[in-house]
């Protein structure tokens, strides 16, 4: 009899903490719900993007050989590509404001590109489940997802490279590629595996609008070749002189 006793009581505080546990966390979902519900949804974003190319060159390091006193190259040169989308998107009239849970609900910029040919849609810096496609401590400055700026400016300007927009698959030169730009009003928020995650309203996808990757400029390459042939004559002559 004492047993039974002792195990139902055992099964009606476990049934009770089972209540508050579930009763609580249906709360914070409602609340979050409610807090989303309230917050405006975003106008679809109006846009004009261009191809910018800001490639350089890193020149080699020279230094003296310890055995032969001759000057020689201690690191070769290389080229960073720099090759980048410039986006113009319209601001919408919005004011950043703290929700009942104290997040901070700002209006974010989110895009999306394919090749022109292609069915498959490459996301950033959310995709449409609303995660980051890239690991939270990616988006430290310069790469932090893009918000609406805070000016009075009628435009928010935004430059991204072509690997951070497309990652593993970049578009050639002469490549057509389609974007599209979407606005989002609400916050971000950790998901405990290195992940942000999106939580707010979504307006829809903006109209497909295309761009060609610039095919490398043929008359360029006679000056590069006549400039690199001189290059390394001078370096030539001048290594001969000293030897």
């Amino acid at each position: 009899m004492v047993k039974s006793v002792i195990g139902l009581f055992i099964l009606f505080i476990l049934g009770v903490g089972l209540f508050f546990v579930v009763s609580t966390n249906l709360f914070v979902v409602a609340l979050a719900s409610t807090d989303v519900n309230e917050m405006p949804k975003p106008s679809v974003p109006e846009f004009t993007f261009k191809y910018v190319d800001y490639s350089y060159d890193v020149p080699p390091v020279y230094g003296i050989d310890q055995f032969t006193g001759e000057e020689v190259i201690t690191e070769e040169g290389y080229r960073v590509h720099e090759r980048s989308i410039e986006f113009k998107i319209k601001n919408q009239v919005f004011t950043a404001y703290n929700d009942s849970s104290g997040n901070e609900i700002n209006l974010y910029f989110n895009f999306r590109c394919k090749g022109h040919f292609g069915s498959e849609w490459s996301y950033y810096p959310f995709s449409e489940n609303g995660l980051t496609v890239y690991r939270i401590s990616f988006f430290s400055p310069p790469h932090e997802p893009p918000k609406s700026q805070t000016s009075n400016s009628e435009y928010t300007n935004i430059t991204y490279r072509l690997g951070l927009l497309f990652r593993s698959d970049v578009p050639r030169n002469g490549s057509q590629v389609d974007f599209q730009v979407q606005a989002l009003i609400g916050y971000t928020t950790s998901t405990g595996d290195g992940y942000g995650k999106f939580i707010g309203q979504r307006s829809d996808w903006s109209e497909t609008q295309t761009e060609t990757i610039p095919e490398f400029p043929s008359w360029i390459i006679l000056p590069l070749f006549v400039t690199a042939t001189l290059v390394v004559i001078f370096y030539r002559n001048r290594m001969r002189k000293k030897s």
